[in-house]
């Protein structure tokens, strides 16, 4: 099938249309001619009716019309999904091998059949109605109809396609968890699920037979309502049926309406913006918008798929699915089957909570009047719905699958559109029997304005025809032409006269149509009736409106001269009132009347091209210039050389090898040396490159050099063109006051003012002459430099002097002038052209006002503001003075305008581009540059030709978006930007991306939004929306002070002016932080799920209980962001008021230093500052805001992962400076709820479960019970990627991991879970959750989910006792953690018997075929295949599961992480682990029941390499430094590895570069690091790892570690061996939908060699990707296996000498020397008691960092006096007193213990 066609007939669209048309005759003709348009490959219809069954239901409904019946729908077409049956024509329900074919119609389709409708066809589907996305079909994925590569939603796709492309006026739909609204929803049409049973479901396959609903899909509300009307007809043959019930509709004029409080979005951005504005929408309507918890609904929700009510879905179709051989879609299949997993308590336990939760809901909602939720909170593409079938399915049902549950109606309506185009829909919910409520609520939303209709681009008004619209005696029928018309600019006015749409109609054929000179931005038309025979006229497209006497007069006041209201004959003879023009103001309008309506003639304006240049030369005016500039200027005029065919010369410094436009340019060249002077504006360097790049012409663009004269008149006597005018214009235009008497001379009007004034005597009797204020100016200044308001005598003898060294720093010249300041005034500018020989046009004017100490923010062209007749003789003034020195080029002169005065003065001439260009260009279509370039070259007459004009077609504006930071006095910023993406649709003029490193060296310009419309109120909404749409993080910017300027009320209506901004009031909902803390992050929770098989760890809070217990006492939600602060606390200063809770073992908290309590709400106001002291149990605290901090989410989350420098605040922890912004909550709520602490203590009894590792493969059985039996100490050595044990030293049952690895800790690489407790060598240490997902080491337990957060509270220095619990133990404590959060109640302490057992749940097969199911935690299994040697057959085992869960999904199973020979299973907690590990067997031994697919995809990368890189050289040396000197890798681990395996010299790094090697897993050392092996067994090196491991590793760096090769991503920890460094592997972007990772598993390295300076340049520049080379591949398991036993003797024989090297090695004996951990300083106890005075301790194990006080050192309250490093964090001891050091104890690098003494402190020096 196709995908879909569109009807590019006239066929009618609504009900209405099509029973005019009906009625007119010929209807059966009518309807076989529809139908014959209807292309039956259309992937939306599975069959079209046949023309027969047309004449048989034609035949029936003129029987009932002769009958004397009603027929509201007669000869209707409408369209049927094909689960519903139709008599005489097959039921598929999308599954051909169910189909059949019914002898009788479905109630419905009857009932529908007797008013008159006539079905047509039958629509597409997922197969028997199970899904949301619309792709489950045989018969294809039906696309969306705005774009193709998008859901259409399901499972009503088909319906909601026909039906939105206008092919039929309604279609019937299935709804039981969203079927009828999804779909509408995503393809801009109404959807109307009526109450259960309104509509007989009789006839229709069920779903889940007690919630199944038929559904009405339309393109308007009042079709639906009739539909509904008709339909909902009660059938006593139907058991579920019921008597319609119409409830009164009482709705106040402010409904109350609740909202989701923290609305799921799963990273939807675009969609969530869309979701705000239809919020504002529905609030401008008066309707009272209150956030409400959904959890209950949510949880009510999640039953109908993980609940047995999938056993319904199992029940309708059983028969059928049990066949053999019956064909059907997989994960329809998987979803049904899932009722195999319940039982008959299943159910009734179920259905007991479902009846709980329903009472709970009721009584949270039943105050209110409806319920308003987006329709879907994702849109997402055909693509990801194939790579996430179940996930994107089930986010799409997030809003709907609980309304049938409760029995509620539900309608879903247009609402708007996202900023990528596509259609956004809300859907309004109500209790049973409330339709007609919500068609009246979704009548107020969509009668406001004129919409789409579907996907048909027929712009339509919905009529609100639920409310009283008869016409009373008071009120008229207006007739409106134009701006006033539906969804133009000036309809709003209607609205808030109190009028309402009646009809589009046209006028008699005897008006003219106008288009009247624009006064305020806003094109109107003028309507003229023709006066006689003598003139011709037309009929003109109107509407008419229905208005009160009262609503009229409003209107009328607000009707501009020389438009009046008069009388207007619309077609059918009768006169109404209606907009008119007099004659007078007709005199310069264009005639229109040829278009038929002002919307057709506004339409026609969208086809306007760009100035014609049919006379412009086509060949290249020169072949290659040289742009003297950098960022977006540079990019941009790259641009148009590339249009113009010209070679680009770029220049750079040092700073911009990566940027935009060296990438752009044909040839860039290096600029020596490291300051501006040296390179951008070194004229030297400049004139060398163009001389070595045979540059033809210089242009320079804006700022720099591009106002030198000198610069330019050298570039023309080293016979180079220079772009712009000549050095002479410049040296007399550029200087201020020259300007001035060329402007005197030239009749321009100037402000009172002097010539150059030399001293500040002179000055102020000048001043006092001319009268205060006036503006001291530098001649040479520019960019708003060198100018200065003075009001008085003393302020201009404080800045006279000031100015003239401006002046002579900046522009090398200090003189200066005096003028009269402009209180009050517009800045305006005209764009001049002019050709060197006098000839200059004008390309219209820009305002530019909006200015900020005097630089520029918003510009916008024309002028409106200003009259039209100023206007003009500001154009003339401007070319008259251009004219008189014969100007060369595109400049501008600017101009003041004073408001009060209303007269105009001359300024200044900049003679070059400005940056504001673009709006001119985008007013007129005219390219500047390009223009520029022909008028240099000299052919441009063109240009001046009489006959070429530069009308003004549009209205732009431009906004400036700079890196500085508005709160904060508009600091500018520096750093790498993170994420940066724009919207489409508009101009953007930018030169950065995500990955820039924005420099404080140059200006920090970082782009420019340019928007136009056909009236300003167009373009300022656009502006708006793109601002909107605008992301830019990773530093600050004026992002959101540009909106807030965009929706003052200055701008919208235009009174602005220059100094307006000086007094502008912007305020944001954010902090500052004015101290972090040692570690201060913004974590979320859970954290950032579903990436642990590529390694990207969730993050999220170490503590999630009082992380949880914070958000919980503000009423958040429970995993809304907020801070996580280590060992003591932030000082915040709080820009807009809000509340927060502060929840931590005991920490002292002031606002504005007045105490503040723990564990509530407390309210803190815009200005104060909030401190959080130092935590004085624990070592964690969190700070929630209310509504939650809002920072972009990363891969779904807001959590900080440092390492990877993702997430939170620009990926790293909080700094001084920083702003953090928060949600303010739509409706302000009070707390008074508190939380209560639970115990922190130094000694902690953790809950785990054994395993995955134990006895008796790993440990002695003694030495593993051990483990449990002893308590362990917390290592100073800790952080959020694992808290490091010391204490029992294991005996081990092995004495090597073989192949994986030397140590007997050491095994082939497997993922871990959260809370793995793993031997890492010698040291145990817990994986948290910032740690790897994949590694090579064995862990023997795991921490329960549940006691997770006591190892967030542990500082060095507290001990741990491991206590085994069962995972029926784990359930119950879970379940009391989240009682304790949810109630508030104190966290129960459960006795828990505490038992070592087994941690292999089942075992399956021998051998190599061997699989053990090994628990790893509450929360997942572990599969081990096979024996513990590699066997590259067990890893294609794995792929299979993977795919087959893919493909068939395990219920309860949440993801699937692989690693060498394992593979992890993470579950649903909250599932028993019976049920887990059986659903486990039962899959794989299915997946295994088919031959094994011995090909998969193999790509192989081709990678360069440095080899023994430096910055992995400086890593072995930091290491050997740092941790253990001693260690026999150091200094060189090729050296090593070449020991302990018997080899040659730099044969190690041969092997590494001769070798293959095979990707088996991602993650090893983060985000998409590679674990892989030599596909060559002879290149397998034994090597072992670190041991402990290196606490810092290069990004890039190549490791060996046992036979496995890794490629790190990250700077991080690591243990491989280090070989050397090559490119990038991970992007560093945001996980916005693209792919950061390289590889994937099976996929291919290979290795090449390069030089370090080769490969440093590459990472520079950012363009390592030009030194990899993909091959497509794939991988062939016969064929390599094949080749393994050819070369089997070899192998063998290669394989015995390494082992025999390796046994006789001393440096592996070194490296399995037993390393005991540090000393600690002893001294607690050790004062002689004679000693006075203040005993300084540690209070926390670590080492001593810094010592910064002597003995006899005077110290002072408060001064730091030691430095601990304690949790990778800086703990700072200060001095509790003043007095004097008598005693120091210890040094720096000494290991301290939790109560070490540090010094004493004495009031007397001894």
């Amino acid at each position: 099938m196709s995908e879909y066609s569109n009807s590019e007939g006239k066929s009618p669209l609504t009900i209405e249309d099509w029973k005019l048309a009906q009625a007119t005759g010929n209807q059966l003709s009518r309807l076989l001619n529809h139908l014959e348009s209807l292309d039956s490959s259309d992937i939306a219809w599975i069959s079209l009716v046949p023309k027969d069954h047309i004449q048989l239901q034609w035949e029936s409904i003129e029987l009932f019309k002769d009958q004397g019946h009603s027929l509201p729908l007669y000869g209707v077409p409408f369209a049927v999904k094909d689960n519903i049956d139709v008599a005489g024509l097959p039921t598929t329900a999308a599954c051909p091998d169910f189909a059949y074919t019914p002898k009788k119609d479905a109630s419905v389709v009857r009932t529908l059949q007797r008013a008159g409708a006539i079905v047509i066809g039958k629509t597409n589907l997922d197969a028997f109605a199970t899904g949301l996305v619309g792709t489950r079909s045989p018969f294809g994925a039906v696309p969306n109809t705005f774009n193709p590569e998008y859901v259409s939603g399901g499972s009503s796709s088909g319906s909601a396609s026909v039906v939105a492309r206008g092919l039929v006026p309604f279609a019937l739909g299935t709804d039981t968890a969203g079927s009828g609204r999804v779909p509408a929803g995503l393809n801009n049409i109404i959807g109307l699920k009526a109450t259960r049973g309104a509509i007989s479901a009789r006839g229709v396959v069920p779903a889940c037979r007690s919630l199944d609903c038929v559904s009405i899909m339309a393109l308007t509300l009042k079709d639906a309502s009739l539909v509904f009307d008709v339909a909902a007809a009660y059938d006593p043959e139907d058991g579920y049926s019921r008597h319609l019930v119409k409830e009164a509709v009482t709705l106040t004029k402010t409904p109350r309406i609740a909202i989701c409080d923290n609305p799921p979005w799963f990273g939807g951005d675009i969609h969530c913006q869309a979701y705000l504005e239809a919020l504002n929408k529905a609030q401008s309507l008066g309707w009272q918008l209150e956030p409400v918890n959904f959890s209950t609904l949510f949880q009510l929700a999640a039953l109908l798929y993980d609940g047995p009510w999938v056993a319904e879905r199992y029940a309708a179709i059983k028969d059928f699915i049990n066949k053999p051989g019956v064909k059907i879609d997989p994960t329809v299949l998987s979803i049904i089957k899932k009722a195999e997993n319940f039982s008959a308590v299943d159910c009734f336990e179920n259905e007991y909570l479902k009846i709980h939760l329903i009472r709970s809901i009721e009584n949270q909602f039943k105050d209110f009047d409806a319920v308003l939720v987006p329709t879907s909170p994702t849109f997402p593409t055909l693509e990801e719905v194939r790579k996430e079938p179940v996930l994107e399915n089930s986010r799409l049902g997030q809003y709907t699958n609980f309304v049938n549950f409760l029995d509620w109606s539900a309608l879903s309506v247009p609402a708007g559109f996202r900023i990528d185009g596509l259609p956004f829909g809300l859907t309004i919910i109500s209790t049973r029997w409330q339709e007609q409520k919500l068609l009246q609520l979704g009548s107020q939303m969509l009668s406001v304005t004129s919409r789409l209709l579907g996907a048909t681009r027929v712009d339509f008004h919905e009529q609100s025809f639920l409310l009283d619209l008869s016409q009373k005696t008071s009120d008229h029928l207006l007739v409106v032409v134009g701006a006033h018309l539906s969804g133009l600019p000036l309809n709003y006015q209607l609205h808030e006269a109190g009028a309402t749409f009646k009809s589009s109609t046209k006028t008699a054929p005897s008006y003219r149509l106008f288009d009247l000179p624009s006064t305020n931005g806003i094109r109107k038309p003028g309507l003229k009736r023709v006066s006689g025979e003598n003139e011709s006229g037309g009929s003109i497209d109107v509407e008419t409106w229905q208005i009160s006497d009262t609503g009229l007069g409003s209107l009328m006041k607000l009707v501009p001269h020389p438009l009046a209201v008069g009388s207007v004959e619309i077609v059918d003879g009768t006169w109404l009132k209606g907009f008119v023009c007099e004659p007078c103001g007709l005199e310069e309008a264009a005639e229109i009347t040829k278009f038929g309506g002002w919307r057709a003639y506004m339409n026609s304006l969208e086809t306007l091209g760009s100035i014609s240049t049919e006379s412009n030369p086509k060949s290249p005016p020169f072949k290659s210039i040289l742009i003297a500039n950098r960022g977006e200027i540079a990019v941009r005029i790259i641009s148009t050389l590339k249009k113009l065919g010209i070679r680009s010369i770029a220049i750079y410094s040092s700073e911009d090898s990566g940027s935009q436009h060296v990438q752009d340019a044909d040839e860039a060249f290096l600029l020596q040396g490291d300051t501006l002077a040296e390179t951008y504006l070194s004229e030297k360097a400049i004139l060398n490159v163009a001389e070595i790049s045979n540059s033809e012409a210089v242009i320079p663009g804006y700022g720099f050099l591009s106002e030198s004269a000198e610069f330019a008149s050298v570039c023309e006597t080293k016979g180079l063109i220079w772009i712009g005018p000549t050095p002479e214009q410049m040296q007399k235009l550029g200087l201020k006051h020259l300007a001035r008497d060329l402007a005197r001379s030239a009749g321009v009007p100037l402000l009172p003012g002097t010539s150059l004034v030399s001293d500040v005597e002179t000055a102020c009797r000048e001043a006092e002459s001319i009268g205060y204020p006036i503006i001291v100016k530098s001649s040479a200044g520019g960019g708003g430099i060198g100018l200065q308001k003075c009001s008085s005598p003393k302020a201009l003898v404080d800045s006279f002097e000031s100015i003239r060294h401006l002046g002579n720093s900046f522009f090398n010249d200090n003189r200066v002038f005096i003028e009269k300041f402009v209180e009050s005034g517009r800045h305006v500018e005209v764009q001049i052209i002019g050709d060197g020989n006098g000839r200059v046009k004008h390309v219209g004017e820009r305002d530019c006002s909006l200015q900020r100490r005097k630089q520029k923010v918003i510009e916008e062209g024309p002028a409106i503001f200003i009259p039209t007749k100023t206007r003009e003789q500001i154009r003339q003034a401007a070319v008259n003075l251009a004219a008189k020195v014969h100007y060369r080029g595109v400049g501008t002169v600017e101009f003041i305008y004073d408001l009060q005065s209303k007269e105009f003065y001359f300024l200044e001439v900049n003679t070059r581009l400005q940056v504001e260009h673009t709006v001119t260009e985008c007013m007129t279509g005219l390219d500047l540059v390009e223009t520029m370039i022909h008028v240099a070259a000299g052919n441009a007459e063109y240009l001046f030709d009489p006959k070429c004009d530069f009308p003004i077609k549009k209205v732009a504006i431009e906004a400036r978006i700079y890196a500085e930071s508005p709160l904060q006095d508009f600091r500018p910023s520096s750093g790498q930007l993170l994420d940066v993406s724009f919207p489409d649709g508009v101009r953007i003029d930018t030169w950065v991306k995500s990955g820039t490193m924005i420099s404080p060296s140059y200006d920090p310009l970082l782009g420019k939004l340019i928007v136009s419309g056909f009236d300003r109120p167009e373009a300022v909404r656009k502006l708006s929306v793109a601002l909107n749409g605008t992301k830019i993080t990773g530093i600050e910017t004026n992002l959101e002070y540009l909106k807030k300027i965009v929706e003052s009320e200055p701008f919208l209506n235009g009174t602005y002016k220059t100094t307006s901004l000086n007094t502008f009031k912007f305020g944001q909902a954010v902090f500052e932080v004015i101290e972090s803390g040692p570690s201060t992050l913004i974590q979320d929770f859970p954290g950032r799920l579903g990436y642990w098989h590529i390694g990207i760890p969730p993050s999220g809070p170490m503590d999630n209980y009082a992380f949880q217990l914070a958000n919980r006492v503000l009423g958040n939600d429970l995993g809304a962001a907020a801070l996580e602060c280590g060992f003591s606390g932030p000082t915040l200063l709080f820009h807009q008021e809000t509340v927060i809770s502060v929840v931590a073992g005991k920490v002292s908290i002031s606002i504005d230093g007045s105490e503040a309590p723990l564990y509530r709400a407390i309210k803190v106001l815009a200005g104060q500052k909030v401190q959080i002291g130092k935590i004085e149990a624990g070592c964690r605290a969190y700070v929630a805001v209310k509504g939650g901090i809002h920072v972009p989410e990363v891969f779904g989350s807001r959590s900080t992962f440092t390492l990877g420098k993702m997430g939170g605040h620009n990926g790293r922890e909080l700094r001084a400076g920083d702003l953090i912004p928060f949600k303010i909550p739509l409706h302000e709520t009070s707390s008074s709820l508190i939380a209560q602490p639970p115990s922190y203590n130094s000694l902690w009894e953790v809950k785990v479960m054994p395993g995955p590792h134990a006895f008796p493969d790993y440990f002695a059985e003694g030495t593993f019970k051990e483990l449990f039996s002893k308590p362990w100490k917390v290592h100073y050595n800790s952080n959020r990627v694992g808290v490091r044990l010391t204490g029992s030293t294991p005996e081990w049952a092995r004495k090597s991991g073989g192949e994986a690895g030397i140590h007997p800790s050491n095994i082939h690489d497997s993922p871990y879970s959260i809370g793995s407790i793993s031997f890492t060598g010698d040291q145990a240490v817990i994986l948290t959750c910032d740690g790897p997902s994949l590694g090579g080491f064995m862990v023997f337990a795991t921490v329960i989910s549940a006691e997770m957060w006591k190892i967030g509270q542990m500082k060095p220095g507290d001990e741990i006792l491991l206590c085994p619990v069962t995972a029926s133990d784990a359930m119950l404590l879970a379940f009391d953690l989240q009682s304790s959060i949810e109630t508030l109640e104190p966290l129960r302490e459960a006795s828990i018997e505490t038992k070592i057992y087994d941690p292999i749940l089942a075992s399956d097969g021998t051998g190599k075929d061997k699989i053990s199911y090994r628990q790893a935690g509450d929360a997942a299994i572990l599969l081990e295949f096979g024996n513990e040697v590699f066997d590259i057959r067990t890893s294609f085992k794995i792929q299979a599961i993977m795919e087959s869960h893919k493909n068939n999904p395990m219920p309860g199973i949440l993801e699937l992480t692989p690693g060498v020979r394992s593979l992890h299973i993470s579950y649903n907690p909250t599932i028993p682990q019976a049920t887990i590990l059986s659903t486990l067997r039962e899959h794989i031994t299915s997946s295994f029941s088919n031959t094994l697919k011995t090909t998969l995809p193999s790509r192989t990368f081709h990678l360069p390499l440095a080899i023994e890189h430096p910055s992995t050289l400086e890593a072995i040396t930091r290491y050997g430094q740092t941790i253990r000197p001693s260690a026999p890798w150091v200094p060189s681990n090729t050296s090593f590895l070449r020991e302990i395996n018997g080899l040659p010299s730099n044969s190690v790094l041969s092997s590494t570069l001769s070798t293959t090697f095979l990707i088996l897993g991602l993650g090893d050392v983060f985000l998409g690091s590679p674990c892989a092996i030599p596909l060559d067994p002879r290149n397998r090196l034994f090597g072992m790892k670190y041991n402990p491991p290196r606490s810092f590793t290069p990004e890039g760096a190549v490791g060996i570690g046992g036979q496995y090769m890794c490629i790190y991503a990250i700077d991080s920890p690591g243990g491989y061996q280090l070989v050397g460094r090559t490119v990038p592997i991970w992007k560093g972007g945001c996980g916005g939908g693209e792919r950061e990772w390289m590889f994937d598993v099976f996929d291919r390295v290979v290795f090449y060699a390069v030089e370090e300076s080769e490969l440093d340049r590459a990472r520079e520049t950012g363009t390592g990707s030009e030194l990899v080379r993909v091959e497509e591949g794939v991988f062939d398991l016969e064929v390599y296996e094949a080749w393994l036993e050819e070369n089997r003797e070899d192998i063998v024989r290669v394989s015995a000498e390494r082992w025999r090297v390796l046994n006789e090695s001393d440096g592996v004996a070194e490296a399995m020397r037993f390393l005991p951990p540090s000393d600690v300083v002893q001294n607690s106890d050790s004062l002689d008691e004679s000693s006075t005075g203040i005993v300084i301790r540690s209070g926390i194990a670590g080492k001593c960092w810094k010592c910064a006080v002597s003995v006899g050192d005077t110290v002072e309250a408060g001064q730091i006096l030691f430095s601990i490093e304690a949790m990778k964090m800086e703990i700072k001891i200060p001095a509790p007193s003043a007095g004097f050091c008598t005693s120091v104890f210890v040094k720096t690098g000494d290991i301290l213990g939790v109560n070490t003494q540090l010094a004493m402190i004495s009031d007397v020096l001894s």
